[in-house]
């Protein structure tokens, strides 16, 4: 479970991207997606390893829904200056939200 995941993936993660703007949240016992018009939460189950990624599963609701997380240094949002040190995916149903994401206890700031 989560402690074979690589030290990068390991414990709270955030992700966000734009065009349309979206978010996730991965906590130890559940995963939320969220855009401006849905909100999707599901069980964490535990990421998987596969090759340099780690994807996150959720094959059981009406929406079937995948989070993918890989290292990526300088991933950039688009809509700001910011860099994070991952690169984040989300495909649910038919549709694939492309971002970045970083621990949540890591988050950038503007102006540092």
């Amino acid at each position: 479970a989560a402690a074979s995941l690589p030290a990068a993936f390991q414990g709270d993660l955030d992700a966000h991207g734009t065009e349309p703007f979206w978010g996730v949240n991965i906590r130890e016992g559940q995963i939320e997606f969220s855009t401006p018009d849905s909100n999707i939460a599901f069980p964490n189950k535990g990421g998987v390893v596969d090759g340099g990624k780690v994807v996150w599963e959720n094959a059981d609701g009406p929406r079937p829904i995948r989070v993918t997380l890989r290292e990526q240094a300088g991933c950039s949002d688009g809509m700001s200056d910011l860099k994070y040190p991952l690169a984040a995916e989300v495909a649910l149903g038919g549709t694939t939200y492309k971002g970045c994401a970083v621990k949540t206890a890591e988050k950038p700031r503007e102006g540092q």
